[in-house]
């Protein structure tokens, strides 16, 4: 695993933990760090998240930029209360209406974290299809980082050890 390609923040985070809890610890917290680079979620890669300034508020959108229809995750973290978040901590919008090109609205009116985390999967796809919408509710739950959620929902149904 390169610093490259899990990012140097993480890669400092995970020395981290190696080293104040031991090695099993370290390996868990890098499997969670890198849940939506795995080739599970194939379509992840196509789905473009960026936050625009629509007339002064703040809007998360994302984009389709494959060739074909992709049920999507987007999660986003907010910092502060508004009325349409009466919590801080992560959100998730699913949906499985992305068609080439499309452009959706995840988010709007908030106070949001730089950091935004997304899985998507061809929409034929019902396994990973399956998981993305997992992933929402659990997120909608308990509001925990959604690549922690990945992680437990795909170990639980058995699709990793």
């Amino acid at each position: 695993m390169s610093l490259r390609r899990i990012g140097v923040g993480t890669a400092l985070i995970l020395g981290l933990v190696a080293f104040v809890a031991g090695p099993a610890s370290a390996q868990r917290a890098a499997e969670i760090a890198r849940e939506f680079d795995s080739d599970f979620y194939n379509a992840t890669q196509c789905i473009e998240v960026r936050e625009v300034d629509n007339e002064g508020s703040r809007s998360i959108v994302a984009r389709n930029n494959c060739d074909a229809p992709v049920a999507a995750v987007v999660c986003f973290k907010v910092l502060a209360q508004s009325t349409l978040y009466d919590r801080t901590g992560w959100y998730c919008d699913y949906n499985n209406l992305y068609s080439y090109g499309s452009v959706r609205t995840v988010a709007e009116a908030g106070y949001f974290d730089h950091r935004r985390v997304h899985a998507a999967c061809a929409r034929a796809n019902a396994r990973c299809d399956q998981v993305i919408r997992s992933i929402n509710v659990r997120v909608r739950d308990t509001y925990e980082h959604p690549q922690a959620a990945g992680n437990a929902i795909r170990r639980q149904a058995g699709f990793i050890n």
